[in-house]
């Protein structure tokens, strides 16, 4: 592996052959028509990273574990908003490692979506916070409702996206569906490497982010103004959100915007990531979400989104 594929984790070259890709255009496509639903405001983007490697392998309890909070917390989200969720798994970075990760995905989510009957609800419930026991009471005794009639199977079950930081080479595009970079990327050849890869793109937005660099990468990235094409994770305090988003707007992309809440009361961070972007109108698309530790964390912390995305929610679009 060469240098720059070693650090960058994409795709080695062995002289003038590729690593084989670990995705196809067409899941890429697929994808990039989830994610113009999500811009509408008719689905939910969930994108959630956690460890997944011990000892230097890609552990399938840890992945299946992984899958099962990522199932409890689209359960969740479409319970409590009536929205569809969009799954996409941050879970590995070095190719090898983002290989063994996706080969156990597939097998996990092979076949008929997952049965919720499996999955420990009743326990689940007791690691949220006693503010949330009421709705997970609710969500269970709902499920329960549902496997009375033989329904409690995910007929979406297999959907699960590929996230994959990408520094923006060429070969990233084969190792991810969504492709993670940074606002500050500037260069050209990078740029238009991303602009020829059939991926959508997810854009960190930090605090430090200039509106006038966020403009330029529409222009960059998305030329032809393609719905769902760009997704920005916003990082940034609430108050910053409703002039940059009036801003990218005005240029005509219609992209997904997703909350990173990050580690310090991540809760009170998306509820108010989710008043900022509807004072001006817009979808607030989602939320970025690690998940460490008990599940629990991970359902309050999708609760509060939920709740959040309840309050004032309009009919989506039809």
């Amino acid at each position: 592996m060469s240098q720059a594929s070693a650090r960058d984790g994409v795709p080695a070259m062995t002289g003038a052959t590729a690593l084989p890709p670990l995705v196809a255009d067409g899941e890429c496509e697929l994808l990039r028509q989830r994610t113009a639903d999500v811009a509408a405001g008719r689905a939910v983007l969930l994108h959630v990273g956690g460890p997944v490697e011990a000892d230097g392998q890609i552990g399938r309890e840890a992945v299946r574990e992984q899958l099962r909070t990522l199932t409890q917390m689209q359960v969740i989200l479409t319970y409590v908003t009536g929205l569809p969720v969009v799954k996409v798994g941050l879970i590995a970075g070095a190719y090898h490692h983002q290989a063994a990760a996706l080969n156990l995905v597939r097998a996990l989510t092979a076949g008929l979506g997952p049965d919720l009957g499996e999955i420990p609800w009743g326990s689940a419930g007791a690691q949220v916070d006693a503010r949330h026991r009421d709705q997970m009471s609710r969500i269970a005794r709902g499920l329960a409702f549902l496997k009375g009639y033989g329904l409690t199977r995910l007929s979406r079950g297999g959907e699960v996206f590929a996230g994959h930081d990408c520094p923006g080479c060429a070969g990233c595009a084969t190792a991810g569906h969504l492709l993670w970079l940074d606002a500050g990327l500037t260069d050209p050849d990078r740029l238009d490497a991303l602009v020829r890869a059939p991926n959508a793109l997810a854009i960190r937005l930090g605090v430090e982010v200039e509106p006038d660099r966020i403009l330029r990468l529409i222009d960059w990235l998305d030329p032809c103004r393609e719905p769902g094409r760009l997704t920005f994770v916003a990082g940034m305090a609430s108050d910053l959100l409703p002039p940059l988003v009036e801003k990218v707007r005005a240029t005509g992309a219609e992209v997904c915007w997703v909350g990173d809440p990050g580690p310090f009361e991540p809760g009170a961070r998306l509820r108010a990531f989710v008043e900022a972007l509807r004072s001006v109108g817009a979808h607030p698309g989602g939320a970025h979400v690690t998940v460490s530790g008990p599940r629990g964390a991970a359902l309050d912390l999708v609760l509060d989104l939920a709740d959040a995305l309840k309050v004032g929610a309009r009919t989506p679009p039809s």
